[in-house]
């Protein structure tokens, strides 16, 4: 909740749905950031953890970007990436 970055300070980890968002819109976006000096482009590659967690707290929802789905995941298990993004 504290990082800031290029001047900005209101980043936030996404829901599952705002990653599957920015999935649905990836050339888009990529392009958009394509244009920005240092961004990291979003790679398909990539399995991303999202803020959505289960009521027990254990499993956060992840986005396969390689695959386009979405799934649950242990979070003491398993080592993803995450995406920072501001509102959109």
């Amino acid at each position: 909740l504290d990082w800031s970055d290029s001047g900005q300070s209101d980043w936030y980890l996404p829901a599952s749905d705002e990653l599957a968002k920015l999935w649905q819109l990836r050339f888009n976006v990529n392009k958009t950031l394509e244009s920005i000096s240092g961004a990291d482009l979003l790679s398909t590659e990539n399995m991303y953890w999202s803020s959505t967690e289960e009521v027990n707290g254990n499993n956060a929802k992840t986005f396969r970007y390689y695959q386009g789905f979405m799934g649950w995941d242990s979070k003491g298990k398993l080592t993803y990436s995450v995406r920072a993004i501001r509102s959109f």
